[in-house]
């Protein structure tokens, strides 16, 4: 069966700037529900996340966590960025808090 989920992959990497020397994943970052109201699970395993608005300000950042509650942010559309260990950046993705 297939998931029902609602996944958005962020292509324009210039919203949380990138460094030449940053190398992004080629992996789709999963994660659910999206929108979403108070909390998302991310699939994938993972080593940091940061959120951030699309002013660019990070408004969460948490190590080791899959499941975010995120009840505390606006109405709004965000950025998350998954990391490895090593800091390289595995995904950026897009979510929409209702």
């Amino acid at each position: 069966t297939e998931a029902a989920f609602d996944f958005f992959s962020v292509t324009d990497y210039s919203v949380l700037g990138n460094p030449e020397n940053e190398s992004i994943g080629t992996d789709e970052i999963l994660f659910y529900p999206n929108p979403f109201t108070n909390q998302i699970t991310i699939v994938n395993p993972i080593n940091q996340i940061t959120i951030y608005d699309f002013k660019g300000q990070i408004v969460f950042t948490s190590t080791n966590q899959n499941t975010i509650d995120l009840s505390h942010l606006s109405n709004g559309i965000y950025v998350l960025k998954i990391q490895d260990e090593n800091g390289n950046i595995l995904g950026l993705e897009k979510v929409v808090k209702n």
